[in-house]
C-alpha cells in the first residue's frame, strides 16, 4: 500500500515522513555494511 502521495523531492524535505525514515535507514544500513567489506 501506498503510504504518502507526493513527491520524492518533497517527501525526503520532510523529515518525518514514512519514505525519509525508510531512506535514512537504507543509507545507515548500507554504509555500515559497505564500511565492515573495505
Amino acid at each position: 500500500t501506498v503510504a504518502e502521495y507526493e513527491s520524492p523531492g518533497k517527501l525526503l524535505q520532510d523529515a518525518s515522513s514514512a519514505f525519509s525514515m525508510l531512506v535514512n535507514e537504507y543509507e545507515m544500513r548500507s554504509s555500515t555494511s559497505f564500511q565492515n567489506l573495505v
